[in-house]
């Protein structure tokens, strides 16, 4: 069966990097043809590059295989440059979650260009997950420099239910030997990063508000 055109696979670059192209479960059958899953609001399976949450909403939705063909191969510690407005916002690829994707680490400030990037300019960033290798490859996002990348954390909170007017009621804290659900968390808890892929506009308005997840208002209970 021949394969997607070039326009094809340019639509499906774009709107990967518009948080609506993304793998929450997938396999192949004999003949290796791709079959679709669809992930209920609390599976936790994944076949590839797993997303449950993008930009803070479950989406169901299926990744073309030919996506891992054209998603740049990052090397852990490359920072990246993000153009907002006339300032830049910078962030850091540390790695792969099995089930997220891409994780970065966001310094939360708007800046201007930098040349040089001093030890502890992460010091106050926060990880949460973005689809980094798409955005390089379609030049959303420049490699700019590299450093040594702290560890992916292996504990996160996800949203279990919510009080209405982005409130969350209750978190499920994940990443431990079982998962613990928590009505109120505590400061580390707090700080833990949120389990959502955000994509390339949600990212740069999330720097822009110098948003972090110790002050996100759905971190408080109501």
């Amino acid at each position: 069966m021949p394969g997607p055109s070039a326009s094809a696979v340019s639509t499906m670059a774009r709107n990967s990097i518009s948080g609506s192209v993304f793998m929450c479960g997938l396999q192949t059958d004999s003949m290796r043809n791709p079959i679709r899953r669809s992930c209920s609001p609390d599976s936790r399976e994944t076949f590839g590059f797993g997303a449950i949450a993008v930009n803070g909403e479950r989406r169901d939705v299926t990744e073309s295989p030919t996506m891992a063909q054209i998603r740049k191969r990052l090397v852990g510690g490359e920072i990246l440059e993000v153009a907002i407005g006339d300032r830049f916002g910078y962030v850091q690829f540390i790695g792969q979650h099995p089930q997220y994707g891409d994780a970065i680490l966001v310094n939360p400030a708007l800046h201007s260009r930098q040349a040089h990037f001093a030890t502890g300019f992460f010091s106050a960033a926060y990880v949460t997950f973005y689809p980094a290798g798409i955005a390089v490859s379609n030049k959303d996002v420049e490699v700019v420099a590299q450093s040594s990348p702290p560890k992916l954390p292996r504990r996160f909170r996800r949203p279990k239910v919510r009080a209405g007017e982005g409130a969350v009621a209750s978190w499920v804290i994940e990443g431990g030997w079982r998962e613990v659900v928590r009505q109120n968390l505590t400061d580390e808890e707090r700080r833990m990063p949120i389990a959502d892929v955000w994509d390339h506009e949600f990212l740069r308005k999330r720097i822009a508000n110098g948003w972090t997840p110790q002050t996100d208002s759905s971190s408080f209970s109501t």
